[in-house]
């Protein structure tokens, strides 16, 4: 019979050994600060107001630095214990291979998502009453709402998430720091261009077979097509065609859970 209560603290002490990792290393701080000037001085230098005019605003940078930052804090998140020789260590230890998988991506998560979702919340306060008169998207129906911008930024949390279990693999999978490098920048630029740039190429071709619900395969596109459908499509004129809302929620649940299965099988051989 599973213990849940011994397996549930033996995933939180490696989850706060991850927080503890991240909080002695100084380039994430400088990440974090970076990324928020960044988002800040987007929001702010759109000179918008109204909440769905700053989500169109913010939709692209974000799902071409949320890749970036996601691939900077999550390459090594396994790939520098096995550098240190801590992998070996940890093997001898009560926690199974599933307990560290899932303690080494929370502990990533909360600081991924701190990162994220804090600059995303104070543009949110911020925008909407500094910036000027909304001219595009809203109807004059007063549907313009804190809760559409709200769904945009839980969205873009898991957006992370999906991204962070991707890189978890990777760093699982690699035996050395500049192979996870390499692999982590061809992730970033296949998330970020793969998929749509095919999904182009169909739809120029007049290729038929569903080019148009494609980039929904893809993480950024999953996360493009939900926010879409779910922060911009109830006010917008004309009204958003994205991909369908439940494949694009089915796409980021897989880009999260698959990877996380895979590393945790192929972390270290399973015992005898």
């Amino acid at each position: 019979m599973i213990d849940v209560g011994a397996r549930a603290d033996r995933t939180t002490a490696v989850f706060e050994r991850e927080l503890g990792t991240l909080a002695r290393n100084r380039l994430y701080p400088l990440l974090a600060v970076g990324f928020a000037a960044l988002i800040v001085a987007i929001a702010l230098g759109s000179d918008v107001s109204g909440y769905v005019p700053l989500v169109a605003t913010l939709l692209t940078p974000i799902e071409l630095l949320v890749p970036v930052l996601v691939a900077a804090m999550g390459y090594r998140s396994i790939l520098g214990d096995r550098e240190r020789g801590e992998l070996d260590v940890l093997r001898t230890y009560p926690a199974t291979r599933e307990e560290y998988v899932v303690g080494v991506f929370l502990g990533r998560l909360v600081a991924i998502t701190a990162t994220v979702v804090a600059p995303l919340l104070a543009v949110g306060v911020a925008v909407p009453v500094v910036g000027r008169a909304p001219t595009f998207l809203p109807q004059p129906s007063g549907l313009d709402s804190p809760v559409l911008y709200l769904r945009f930024v839980v969205l873009t949390g898991l957006f992370a998430a999906a991204l962070l279990a991707v890189m978890t693999l990777l760093s699982a999978l690699v035996a050395d720091a500049r192979r996870g490098l390499v692999l982590a920048v061809a992730v970033v630029v296949a998330a970020t261009v793969g998929v749509d740039a095919v999904a182009v190429f169909g739809l120029a071709t007049g290729v038929p077979l569903g080019w148009a619900a494609l980039p929904a395969l893809s993480p950024n596109g999953a996360y493009r097509g939900l926010v879409l459908a779910l922060a911009v499509a109830p006010v917008s004129t004309p009204p958003a065609r994205p991909a369908p809302a439940f494949l694009s929620a089915l796409s980021l649940f897989c880009w999260t859970t698959i990877p996380l299965l895979v590393a945790a099988l192929r972390v270290w051989p399973a015992p005898e």
